[in-house]
């Protein structure tokens, strides 16, 4: 967990609650610079994706695609029916990975009670949802 934590501040993204239950993170570590991480936050059929960290030296080289694929097809197997997620610059990049931008007013009530989108993210963050169905 220090590992993430350290990435995570590095990236400037939130660690309040990482180790809060109900949280999965994966670790993609394929030999290169640093470790590439990304979570899911499970809320039944429903999940939010958490904290995708790419190290600033393996941005652009296709890691963080590769990333997001591997975490939505763990989705997938998991039995998750739809992915969400809020951004604050990210947008572009999950849009070319099927992402579509939603209105707050859409999301599950189960999603929209994490401290994610309660107190996290600021109310300015894109959100974002992908079917898995």
């Amino acid at each position: 967990m220090d590992a993430l934590r350290a990435a995570l501040i590095a990236a400037e993204l939130p660690v309040d609650d990482i180790e809060e239950p109900g949280r999965l993170f994966f670790r993609l570590d394929d030999g290169a610079a640093s470790a590439a991480w990304a979570g899911l936050e499970l809320r039944g059929s429903d999940a939010l994706v958490r904290s995708v960290v790419i190290g600033a030296q393996e941005r652009g080289t296709g890691r963080g695609t590769r990333l997001v694929r591997e975490l939505i097809d763990e989705a997938s197997r998991l039995g998750i029916s739809r992915l969400w997620l809020l951004t604050t610059g990210a947008a572009p990049f999950f849009a070319r990975l099927g992402f579509g931008e939603v209105s707050r007013d859409v999301v599950p009530d189960a999603i929209r009670a994490t401290r994610e989108f309660r107190d996290i993210c600021p109310s300015s963050a894109t959100c974002m949802s992908l079917s898995l169905d």
